[in-house]
Order: C-alpha cells, then sequence, then structure tokens
C-alpha cells in the first residue's frame, strides 16, 4: 500500500517472540513531521507502546537504519532506552534522528523508511517488537532569494521579500551582531565566511545552529513581523552566539553552560549596540520578577538587567541545589554579575586566553571541573582578584588548590 505524505506515519509492529503470559508490547512508530524531514536535516518521531495483558514490562532498548526500498542504506545506529510500560497500559517515547542528503538523493523517487526494532523486558525474558515508518523529502513551497550583508546573509523564501520591508534592515542588525561578537571573543567562526540564516521546511527545532543557521519555516513569518515592529529577534542572534564558540570545549562544560555562552554573546550584542532596532519584548523574567507587561520593549541593557542579571536569586536561595542543577541563565546570572562589578574587559581577555592557550597547543581540561576552575584562574589574573569565593558561593566545584593548580598547568601565573 502507498503511505502518501499526508498520513504522516505508518506502524509496523510484530512481536518476534511469544510465550504464555508474557507482556506482548505493541508499538506503533510515527512520524511526526507532515511534511518530511528536510535532507540534510532533523525530523522527530514517537514511538507509542501498548501492553494490552500479561504482566509489566520496560522497553530497554532500540536499533534503527534507512531502508531505501527494503534495502539497508548506510550504518545502522541504535541505544538505551528506559521506558515502562505497565500491564494493561500504555507508554510513549519521543525522539528525534537525522536524515542525510545524500540517503534522498540515493533513493530518487522512493520514499525512504526509517525501521528497526525495540528490546522489551518483561520479567526475565528479552523479545524485540519491530516499527518502521516512512520519511518523504521535505522541500519548502516556494522558491528562496539571498540577501547579503558584509558579514551575514539571509536565505528566505520569496514571499518573505514581497510582505516584509525590512529585510534591508534586518541584514543590517545581524550584521552588528555579528560585529560585537567578533569584538567580545576576537575570533569570526568559519574562517570569516558569511553566515547564512537559511530557511527550512518545517523540523523538531526553533532553528539551530552552523553554517548555515537553519530556520525552521514555521516561525519565519513571526519572526519577521517582529522586525518590522522593532524587535530583534532573539532566537535568531541565540544561534550566531553558538557558532561563536569556535573555543567552546574549553568553557562549556555542560549543555545549560554551552547554552549561556550562546546568551552571554548575545546579552554582549544587544546591550553594546546603539541603535534604536535593538530592542526585545520583556517575555523572558527571572523567578519573581514578572513583568507587569510583557509586550514593553526594552533596550538591550534594560534587558540584560531584568532577566539575565537578576534571574539566579532563586538558585542562590536554595541549598539544595547543587552546581548541576543549574540552568543556563543560572550561570548566565553568575557571569553577569561578575560584568557588572568589573565589566566587559576580563571577558574580552577570557576569550583571548583561550585562543592563545589553544594556539600554542594546549588542550582544554576534560572534566567540568577543570573547565569551571580554568574560566576562574582567568578571569582571576584579568581582574587582579581571588573569585573562588565568589564561585563557591554559586556553589560551583572549585577551590583554592584546584584553581592554582590549574593556573599552574596553563601558565597562568
Amino acid at each position: 500500500m502507498h503511505r502518501s505524505v499526508n498520513q504522516a506515519y505508518v506502524a509496523l509492529a510484530c512481536a518476534v517472540l511469544s510465550a504464555p503470559g508474557l507482556a506482548q508490547v505493541q508499538v506503533e512508530a510515527r512520524n511526526q513531521m507532515e511534511l518530511g524531514w528536510m535532507p540534510g536535516g532533523w525530523g522527530s518521531y514517537q514511538l507509542l507502546f501498548e501492553n494490552p495483558d500479561g504482566e509489566s514490562a520496560r522497553v530497554v532498548g532500540w536499533s534503527g537504519a534507512w531502508l531505501i526500498g527494503g534495502v539497508q542504506w548506510g550504518d545502522p545506529f541504535g541505544g538505551s532506552l528506559d521506558v515502562a510500560v505497565p500491564a494493561g497500559g500504555s507508554a510513549r517515547h519521543d525522539s528525534i534522528g537525522y536524515a542525510p542528503e545524500e540517503l534522498f538523493a540515493a533513493a530518487g523517487d522512493q520514499v525512504p523508511q526509517y525501521a528497526g526494532h525495540v528490546t522489551v523486558r518483561a520479567g526475565e525474558t528479552e523479545y524485540e517488537v519491530s516499527f518502521a515508518f516512512d520519511v518523504p523529502a521535505a522541500v519548502l513551497p516556494e522558491p528562496v532569494l539571498r540577501k547579503e550583508g558584509e558579514f551575514i546573509a539571509l536565505e528566505l523564501m520569496e514571499s518573505r521579500f514581497e510582505e516584509n520591508e525590512s529585510i534591508e534592515d534586518v541584514v543590517r542588525l545581524l550584521d552588528l551582531c555579528y560585529q560585537a561578537m567578533a569584538d567580545l571573543t576576537g575570533l569570526v567562526p568559519y574562517d570569516g565566511e558569511k553566515i547564512t540564516f537559511r530557511e527550512a521546511p518545517p523540523h523538531p527545532f526553533w532553528a539551530y545552529a552552523g553554517n548555515p543557521i537553519i530556520l525552521n519555516s514555521d516561525y519565519v513569518g513571526s519572526t519577521m513581523d517582529d522586525f518590522e515592529r522593532g524587535i530583534v529577534s532573539f532566537g535568531w542572534v541565540h544561534e550566531m552566539g553558538h557558532d561563536f564558540d569556535v573555543l567552546g570545549d574549553w568553557y562549556c562544560w555542560n549543555g545549560p553552560a554551552a547554552e549561556c555562552q550562546a546568551n552571554f554573546k548575545l546579552g554582549y550584542a544587544l546591550e553594546t549596540i546603539d541603535d534604536p532596532g535593538m530592542r526585545i519584548a520583556w517575555t523572558f523574567q527571572a523567578p519573581d520578577y514578572p513583568a507587569p507587561d510583557t509586550s514593553v520593549l526594552l533596550p538591550g541593557r534594560e534587558l540584560v538587567e531584568r532577566f539575565f542579571v537578576r534571574f539566579g536569586d532563586a538558585y542562590l536561595a536554595d541549598p539544595d541545589r547543587g552546581w548541576e542543577s543549574m540552568t543556563s541563565d543560572d550561570v548566565h546570572s553568575m557571569l553577569m554579575r561578575v560584568q557588572r562589578t568589573y565589566g566587559w574587559e576580563p571577558f574580552k581577555a577570557l576569550y583571548r586566553t583561550y585562543g592563545e592557550l589553544a594556539a600554542n597547543g594546549a588542550r582544554p581540561p576534560e572534566s567540568a571541573e577543570g573547565k569551571i576552575a580554568l574560566m576562574c584562574a582567568i578571569l582571576s589574573r584579568e581582574i587582579g582578584v581571588n573569585l573562588v569565593p565568589l564561585f563557591e558561593r554559586w556553589r560551583l566545584p572549585v577551590d583554592e588548590e584546584a584553581v592554582a593548580e590549574v593556573a599552574a598547568a596553563y601558565g597562568l601565573e
């Protein structure tokens, strides 16, 4: 039977082991992207588990592969899972996958399939249940036009250019953000190649970094409307901030720290660019500091003060929270308080020091603790004060000995 794009999913499930009294979990796989997956892009899907009878079970693993005409294409993939499926109940697992551009080129007129199986454990017995779903290639419904600035470029559907009079202004503001981030970090990503913001078919994310930065077509229209109203896109500038973390291995010690670093560069751009177009709606709020009117437009520095600087209060007030529970905004709040006290120059020196270390052949610390201690050591040196007590107040894993050791190891005395 031909499975159309409009169906959006297909479920093929079969238990390969059957025994009396064994929980017979059934699996339905659903492609969540109605238009398909962009070639060379991400898509999302669900695995729905039903356990109509027997005993409770647990899904403990999965494997998958791409198929073209029923024949495996490329290497298989897989991993562990931990999904409880109660007897007589159901459960769901949401996941994402990447569809290589070469997959669709190899498929030609055929629709590839994402196929595999999950491993179910019931009592002391394990068995596998198969699943598969079609993944059509998603394309934009109209041609894309390109508008270049000095440092960035926009590639959007041609109707965006017809519906918005602010394309020139969008490019100008994003160029200014690029320049600001280069000023903060002392480097440019991609060897100075222009960063392209490219509209793409819907995918699981609002946008994601790289070159190009891949935009989700579902949100490009509203973002362009915001620009026309004088609101710079927080999300687009955030993704550009990720691109400037060329040396992120030195200071992104976990996911929240990486997200913080993108926003740290965004905050620098928003508050140092003197332009009436650099305004942000007060929709971003710190705990206990609600906005009386979320539609009010703030200059960049005011948003940083009202949101990022104050966000960390709730974390500091909760002694049961350790550093590994810090959100990106908690980390950002700590760094902004250092910045508000000592200025931007120590942070400019921080990024340049990482660059010098890398250029001299040094390797970044392997552990999160090492990366945090190194940041503390560099900032302490550049400011001329001991920041260990401050980092300890934020319950970060540093002490005098660790910071001294990392300073000596990297020649920071």
